[in-house]
């Protein structure tokens, strides 16, 4: 079971004990535009890139996910929006 944090702004972070299982980046974006996500104690854990209009894209952590005694932080968003998949515990 996942539950979703959705965000739109850059420092808006997710606090304490998580496990990343997943990140969608998607909107209306211009090509160049970036999405950084990071773990809040140790650093990046996500960058993408625009390659034009209407981005979707992310990527999945199978199997343990990525897991953060701190939390999860959008680093810099440039547009549209972020959601963090993160475990259940």
């Amino acid at each position: 079971m996942a539950k979703v944090s959705v965000f739109s702004n850059s420092g808006d972070e997710v606090t304490g004990r998580q496990t990343l299982i997943g990140i969608v980046w998607t909107g209306a974006t211009t090509a160049g535009d970036t999405c950084i996500v990071k773990e809040r104690l140790a650093g990046r854990v996500w960058e993408g890139r625009a390659t034009g209009t209407n981005t979707y894209i992310g990527i999945s952590y199978p199997d343990d996910g990525i897991v953060s005694e701190g939390g999860f932080e959008v680093e810099s968003i440039d547009s549209g929006t972020v959601y963090l998949y993160l475990r259940e515990i």
